[in-house]
C-alpha cells in the first residue's frame, strides 16, 4: 500500500448464552436487559430508570418493541433500577453493583396490578459472564485497600488475574523507567504489549511501552485485567488491556489518612547478614472527597508520600595492586605461567618486569589515585547510603450540569528522585541521582443525545520527563587525557584478562515523552442492534539528550606490552571511542478506527463482530536521524543517493 502498512481485523464474532450491549468505554461499565410479563411475553413502552445511589443522579430509557433497554457508558458504583408499566406494578432492583467494563444483564419480570405497588428485588451477583465474550479480572476497591502491597504498587494486583505473569517493576523507577512500574506479560505475551489506561485515557510510557505511574490504593476505585477478546475498542497492545477507574466524590464527605512504616530496628536479622541495612521506609498521605453541590458537581483529591533511607550492603570490586601502580610486575614471573612484560619501543623485555618509573603515563597515575588500593583479596570494599523520595498527587471533578451531560477532569503527578551520595575521591563509589517527573491528565465528556444515542470523548495528555546526574568533579580531561569531554564520565576498561575498571557511571542524560490523545465514539441502540463507532487518535513525542561516549571510551587489553595493567600504566590504549552523544527527536502517529455490533438474535443467542483498522505510521525524526536496514536493498547493492558514504542496505531518509 505505497509504504504504508495496516492492520485490518475481525474484533470479535462471538456467541453468548445471553443477551448482551455493546462494548463499554476502558473506564466505565454498562447495564442490560428486557422486560417481560408475568407469562413471558416482552413489554414495549415500559419507563426505566437507573439511579447511582452514590451520586442521586439518574439515567432513564424506554424499551423498544422487543422490551428491550440499555444503560451504556455508565460510572462505576451501586445502582437502583426501577421499572415502570401502565397495568403493572412498579419493580425495583437493589443491590446492582457495576464494576469497571462490566456489561451486566438484568432481566425484569413486573406483575399485574397497581403501579403504586412496589415489588423490591435483591439483586444478586453474576457468577459467571454471559453478556460478552471478553474474559477479565476486576479487582474492586476493596481488595485494592486491603490486600497485602509491598511498596502499595496498586497493580500488583492485576497478577492476580488468570494467565498474568509477573515481568519484573516496582515502585522506584529512573531516568528511563516511570515510577510505580509493574510490567505484565498475559498469556505468554511480551511484557511491552499490554495496553494500559487510566479513567478512559492513554497511561502509558511511549519509550519503554509499559505503565506510566497509578494512582496509590487509597484513590484508586477499581481496575480490570482484560486478557482474552478485549474487543474493537481497545487497539494498540495485542496482549490485552489494564483499565484503572480513580475514585470520585459523592454525595457524603468521606476521606481517609494513613502511614506505613518499615524500619530495620524492628526486622530480625537476616541468619546470613550479619550486619543492618539501616532500612527506614515511611509512607503517608490522606484521601479527600465530597460534594461541591449536591447532585450535580463532585470532588476527590489524595496525596501520598514515600522516603526511603538505607545503606545496602557492602560493596566491593578488584582494583590494581599497589606495586603495579608503580611499574613493579615482578610477580608476574613467580607464577605457574609466568607472563614477562616487553617494551613496546623495541620489543624487548622489561628486565624483572620492572618499567622505568619515566615511561609511566602521568594520566594513569593521576586517575589511579581515585581508585583504592586492594586488600589481601583484591577487593577495594566500601558502602554508600540510598534516599529515595517519591510523592504522588491526585484530584479528581465530576460535573453533572444536566441529565444529558456528564463531564469529569483528572490530574495525577507523580515525582520520584533517588540521591545516591558518594565519595569524589573514590571514583567507584559514583553513582547518578535519577529523577522521574511524571503527569497525566484527563478531559472526558459523555452527552446523552438521547436514551439510545450516546457520544463519549476523552482527551489525555500524559509527560514524563527523566533525568540523571552526578556531582562527580571531574573530568577525564582533568586528570592529563587530551581530549574535549562532553560529560564527567570515566569509561576505563583494563579487560585483557584483568577485568579492572576505572569507571564511573551512564553519562548525564534527559529522557523526555509526551503523549497526547484524542478519543470519540458514537453508540446507537436501536431493535436488536447496538452498534458502536470510534476512533483513537495519538501523538508521541520522544526527546533524548545524552552524551553516550561524549567523554570517551578508553581500553586496555596488554596488546602493547603482554599484559593489560601494564598497557595502562604505560598509557598504551588497545581502543579509543568518542562521539557527540545521542541526540534524538522521535515522532510518531498512532491511530486506530472501529466499528462493532451486538446483535441480540434471541434470548439465548447473541452475535458480536466488529473491524478495527490501525493503518501504521513508521517513527520520524525531527532532523531525519532515522535508518531501517532492507535485506533486499542490500542484496541489491542499492545505496542512498543523499548520503553517498552509506553502505548499501540502510534506508535513510531523502
Amino acid at each position: 500500500m505505497s509504504g504504508k502498512r495496516g492492520r485490518l481485523g475481525v474484533a470479535g464474532l462471538a456467541l453468548a448464552l445471553a443477551a448482551g450491549a455493546a462494548a463499554q468505554q476502558l473506564g466505565t461499565a454498562g447495564l442490560f436487559g428486557t422486560v417481560y410479563d408475568a407469562q413471558g411475553g416482552v413489554i414495549g413502552g415500559a419507563e426505566v430508570t437507573l439511579t447511582h445511589l452514590e451520586r442521586n443522579q439518574d439515567r432513564k430509557a424506554t424499551t423498544n418493541d422487543q422490551g428491550q433497554f440499555a444503560f451504556p457508558l455508565i460510572p462505576v458504583g451501586s445502582y437502583r433500577l426501577q421499572v415502570r408499566a401502565k397495568g403493572f406494578k412498579l419493580s425495583e432492583q437493589t443491590g446492582i453493583v457495576l464494576q469497571v467494563n462490566d456489561n451486566r444483564k438484568a432481566d425484569v419480570t413486573l406483575e399485574v396490578g397497581d403501579v403504586a405497588t412496589r415489588i423490591v428485588v435483591e439483586a444478586a451477583a453474576a457468577a459467571v459472564e454471559t453478556s460478552s465474550a471478553t474474559v477479565k479480572t476486576v479487582v474492586d476497591g476493596k481488595r485494592v485497600l486491603e490486600l497485602p502491597l509491598n511498596g502499595r504498587n496498586v497493580l500488583q494486583l492485576g497478577l492476580l488475574a488468570p494467565g498474568a505473569v509477573n515481568a519484573g517493576g516496582g515502585i522506584q523507577g529512573g531516568s528511563k523507567t516511570p515510577a510505580d512500574n509493574q510490567k505484565f506479560s498475559i498469556n505468554g505475551s511480551r511484557q511491552n504489549n499490554v495496553r494500559f489506561t487510566l479513567d478512559g485515557g492513554d497511561n502509558q510510557d511511549n519509550l519503554t511501552n509499559v505503565n506510566a505511574p497509578y494512582p496509590f490504593p487509597d484513590a484508586v476505585e477499581e481496575f480490570s485485567v482484560q486478557t482474552v477478546n478485549p474487543g474493537a475498542e481497545v487497539g494498540k497492545s495485542s496482549a490485552g488491556a489494564v483499565n484503572v477507574v480513580t475514585k470520585g466524590g459523592t454525595n457524603e464527605f468521606h476521606g481517609s489518612g494513613f502511614w506505613f512504616v518499615r524500619n530495620s530496628a524492628l526486622n530480625a536479622s537476616s541468619y546470613f547478614l550479619h550486619q543492618s541495612d539501616n532500612l527506614k521506609r515511611n509512607q503517608s498521605g490522606f484521601t479527600a472527597g465530597g460534594p461541591v453541590r449536591r447532585n450535580t458537581l463532585f470532588f476527590f483529591g489524595g496525596i501520598q508520600r514515600t522516603w526511603i533511607r538505607t545503606v545496602p550492603t557492602e560493596s566491593k570490586t578488584l582494583t590494581m595492586p599497589a606495586a603495579h601502580r608503580k611499574g613493579d610486575f615482578s610477580d608476574l614471573l613467580a607464577g605457574s605461567r609466568p607472563v614477562t612484560l616487553k617494551d613496546p619501543s623495541g620489543g624487548q623485555p622489561f628486565p624483572g618486569n620492572l618499567i622505568p618509573g619515566s615511561l609511566l603515563s602521568a594520566a594513569a597515575q593521576n586517575l589511579l589515585k581515585l581508585s583504592p588500593a586492594p586488600g589481601p583479596d583484591g577487593y577495594a570494599y566500601w558502602r554508600y547510603r540510598a534516599d529515595d523520595d517519591l510523592k504522588e498527587y491526585v484530584l479528581r471533578l465530576d460535573w453533572r450540569p444536566s441529565a444529558r451531560h456528564n463531564l469529569l477532569g483528572r490530574y495525577l503527578q507523580n515525582t520520584y528522585e533517588n540521591t545516591r551520595p558518594f565519595d569524589p575521591n573514590n571514583l567507584h563509589t559514583v553513582a547518578n541521582t535519577e529523577r522521574s517527573y511524571s503527569k497525566n491528565a484527563t478531559l472526558g465528556y459523555t452527552l446523552v443525545w438521547s436514551p439510545s444515542v450516546i457520544a463519549d470523548t476523552h482527551f489525555t495528555v500524559s509527560r514524563t520527563l527523566g533525568k540523571r546526574w552526578n556531582e562527580f568533579p571531574y573530568t577525564i580531561a582533568s586528570f592529563g587525557v587530551k581530549v574535549n569531554p562532553s560529560s564527567n564520565q570515566i569509561a576505563v576498561s583494563i579487560n585483557g584478562t584483568s577485568g579492572l575498571s576505572l569507571s564511573t557511571v551512564n553519562p548525564p542524560a534527559r529522557f523526555a515523552r509526551t503523549n497526547l490523545e484524542g478519543t470519540h465514539s458514537w453508540r446507537w441502540i436501536t431493535g436488536r442492534h447496538s452498534f458502536v463507532a470510534g476512533m483513537d487518535l495519538m501523538f508521541s513525542r520522544y526527546n533524548e539528550y545524552n552524551f553516550y561516549l561524549g567523554a570517551g571510551s578508553y581500553a586496555f587489553n596488554g596488546r602493547w606490552s603482554g599484559f593489560d595493567q601494564a598497557d595502562y600504566v604505560l598509557g598504551l590504549l588497545s581502543s579509543f571511542q568518542q562521539s557527540n552523544g545521542e541526540i534524538e527527536f522521535r515522532r510518531h502517529h498512532y491511530q486506530g478506527f472501529y466499528s462493532a455490533d451486538t446483535f441480540r438474535a434471541g434470548r439465548r443467542l447473541t452475535f458480536t463482530y466488529g473491524l478495527r483498522w490501525e493503518p501504521y505510521t513508521p517513527l520520524t525524526d525531527l532532523n531525519d536521524r532515522v535508518v531501517q536496514f532492507r535485506p533486499e536493498q542490500y542484496a541489491q547493492g542499492v545505496r542512498s543517493k543523499r548520503y553517498l558514504n552509506a553502505p548499501p542496505g540502510p534506508a535513510l531518509p531523502g
